[in-house]
């Protein structure tokens, strides 16, 4: 298999040849998947985003000029599907991360008398601030670059399953390290809350 075969489907399938379009489809299915996967798209969704690009290209291939490889055309289209997950996600985090705000706040405000963050509290910073400093600082303390990785990715809101699938790691070591790194989490966040108190 070459480019050369490849533009010779696409112009046989837009003189109508739909057989090409289908060996186009199982040559380079795997291909999109995987690199959906690599980029951190779940793997279910990773299958969907894989067959809605496929049904795009049944339209958009009929206008397929050949200045380009059909290789290069398909990175391309595939780029775009990954921009707009992207976006996605980082509306669906600016979301969670405001839903999250009013309940810190006044969580910080009841915190007992000893300073101690509450479970509630706990739970709320990790969901809602991702992008804020103190976490960015208390994930620079994981050491271990597999255990960033993994609760990174927890972090993104991927199950350890997905996580597993993306590290190519065994779900016992996915799920050990999952367990450290929270801990982790929640003992720097409450040194960091607790240090800040007036």
């Amino acid at each position: 298999m070459n480019a050369t075969d490849d533009e010779k489907l696409v112009r046989q399938y837009q003189q109508g040849d739909q057989g090409a379009f289908r060996i186009l489809f199982q040559r380079h299915y795997r291909y999109v998947y995987k690199v959906f996967v690599k980029k951190g798209v779940p793997a279910q969704d990773a299958e969907d985003f894989t067959q809605d690009l496929f049904l795009k290209l049944t339209e958009a291939l009929l206008n397929f000029s050949g200045h380009s490889r059909f290789k290069t055309y398909l990175h391309r289209a595939l780029t775009h599907k990954l921009i707009d997950f992207y976006r996605r996600r980082r509306v669906e985090r600016q979301r969670r991360s405001e839903a999250f705000a009013g309940l810190i706040e006044a969580e910080l405000h009841s915190r007992t008398s000893g300073g101690k963050i509450t479970a509630q509290l706990s739970s709320a910073i990790i969901e809602a601030a991702e992008l804020g400093e103190i976490l960015r600082h208390c994930m620079k303390k994981l050491t271990n670059p597999a255990c960033r990785a993994v609760v990174a990715l927890w972090l993104d809101g991927f199950k350890l399953r997905q996580i597993a699938q993306i590290l190519a790691l065994p779900r016992g070591t996915v799920n050990s390290h999952q367990t450290r790194g929270r801990a982790a989490l929640k003992r720097c966040l409450e040194e960091r809350y607790a240090a800040s108190k007036p």
